[in-house]
């Protein structure tokens, strides 16, 4: 990992601003890390603290040199489903069901990964972005 800036301030539940040293621009997107730290870790990995991925968040624009505004986004899947939907002729031809569409709509795609709860070492990460998480790229 990368470091690139820092979470300088959350604007509300879908913008924050970023300082970066980096140039970077609109549409760039990023890995939002937590740091997380526990003494369980030095036993398996010798540091006791490593970084957690807590979120991705996109460049909407540079507010002045090395200050960004960026955004949460949600990924979608395609979805295709058939309906169909009742005729007036239904009533006057009882074969005749109604007219068949094919709709599509964008949902939100699937989670990335499962893991294995069995096998967790039961330690609470950060699940949101505050002031302070570091920003990189991968």
């Amino acid at each position: 990992m990368k470091r690139v800036g820092e979470i300088k301030a959350i604007i509300n539940e879908d913008h924050l601003v970023f300082s970066s040293g980096e140039n970077l621009s609109r549409g760039d997107k990023l890995t939002v890390y937590s740091l997380v730290k526990n003494t369980k870790f030095s036993d398996l990995l010798g540091t006791d603290k490593l970084l957690f991925p807590t979120g991705e968040i996109r460049i909407i624009c540079e507010q002045k040199v090395g200050l960004y505004l960026a955004e949460r986004f949600r990924e979608t899947e395609e979805h295709r489903r058939t309906i169909t939907t009742p005729s007036p002729l239904v009533k006057a031809f009882s074969w005749y069901s109604g007219e068949t569409k094919e709709i599509i709509e964008e949902i939100p795609g699937a989670w990335s990964a499962d893991f294995d709860s069995e096998k967790s070492l039961g330690i609470d990460i950060p699940k949101v972005v505050t002031v302070g998480d570091i920003v990189g790229r991968m």
